[in-house]
This record gives structure tokens, sequence and C-alpha cells, in this order.
């Protein structure tokens, strides 16, 4: 028992590392689709955000009128795979890319929540994909060469030919503090259980050789 509760508080103090971690960087989900312009190219990207650092409300961009500005810092990472496409599946990173452009349209975005058709200062953000700027903005922006999809409007990426608006922007659920703690007493019974059985076997092999 006294070494059991010697154990408890590490895994205390990993859940807290591990929630606090987890909290410090958002993981949004971001979908665009070709339903609007007739193909089926479709596209899911996985971005980590500074959700502290991202200017909400705000914009982001290299300048007027509306360019793309340099990859920012409160950006950590971002993968995006293509489907449905002729040429097959594909997947990007971020190296594939050398900007991007985020616009609120005047609204403090919840971020934890799915973004499009949150209320702003005009229309619902994300809602207008072919009214420039009406309802906000959010695009990334491919180096040449790397085949990787690109901005080619509001909301709009193009991926060889075909086009795809963006459908949802939403955070991925973390873990909570509950379900790490779970998952800390369950590795740390099993291991428990494990010393147990070696014991076991151990006593077992000592008295087969005593009876020897």
């Amino acid at each position: 028992m006294r070494n059991s509760l010697k154990s408890l508080p590490s895994i205390f103090v990993l859940t807290f590392i591990v929630t606090g971690h987890a909290r410090a960087a958002l993981i949004l989900r971001a979908e665009w689709d070709g339903m609007l312009y007739g193909n089926s190219t479709s596209a899911i990207a996985y971005m980590t955000i500074d959700e502290t650092a991202i200017p909400n409300p705000g914009v982001y961009n290299g300048g007027s009128p509306p360019l793309a500005g340099p990859i920012p810092f409160w950006l950590e990472d971002f993968t995006i795979s293509v489907f449905g496409h002729a040429s097959g599946e594909r997947t990007f990173y971020q190296s594939d890319y050398y900007g991007l452009i985020l616009d609120t349209s005047g609204g403090d975005l919840d971020f934890e929540s799915e973004l499009i058709g949150q209320n702003t200062l005009y229309s619902p953000w994300g809602t207008t994909p072919r009214v420039p700027f009406e309802s906000g903005e959010f695009n990334f922006f491919s180096i040449p060469g790397s085949g990787a999809p690109t901005g080619v409007a509001t909301f709009n990426l193009m991926f060889n030919g075909d086009r795809m608006a963006l459908i949802s922007v939403r955070a991925v659920p973390e873990l909570g503090s509950a379900s790490l703690l779970s998952l800390g007493m369950i590795s740390f019974l099993k291991r428990k259980r494990q010393k147990r059985r070696i014991g076991e076997q151990g006593v077992s092999a000592k008295s087969d050789r005593a009876g020897g």
C-alpha cells in the first residue's frame, strides 16, 4: 500500500502537465468541399494555433489590398490532405506554404466552437464564399511549384483546377483532466498487476526448486 501511494503523485503530476500543454495550443480541423463548384474534390487540414496570440477580433494579412502575410508565429503547425481528385490523395505541410490571411470581420470568434456561422459585424463568419470579405476571410497560399492547394478567392482553395469552399473550422476536442487521470490510473494499476504477476512467478519458481 505504501508503494502504491508513492506512485500516485506521479500520476497527478503527469495529468497536470499534459492538460496544461494541451490548453496552451489549440488544434483546429478545417474542411473544404468542391460541391459548390460542381466537383468532388475535398480537403481536410489540421492546424495548431496559439489561441492567446491570434488577432481576435482582428485582421492578419500582408497589407492593403489584402495580400497574404508570412506564416505567423501563432500558427505552430499545419497539414492539409486532399481527397476525391483525379490525381489521387495528396498531403501537404506547412513548409509548402508561404503565407495566409485571417479576417474576423470585426467579430470576436470563439475558436473552441465551430467558426462557420459565428457573429461578426457583417455577415456570419465564413458564410459568403462568393462575396469577397463580406463575412471575413481565412486562406492559405502555397509556394509556387509545391503543388499544394492555394487560396484563389475568399474562403476558397484551388487544387489542380478544382475549386473548393471552406465549410467547417472547429476545434479538435482535447482529453479533459478527468480522462487523463483515468488513463493514468489504468496505467498505474496495469503496472501494479504486472509486478504482482512477476512476483508470483518468482515465488513459484523458488518453490519448484525447493521441492526438487
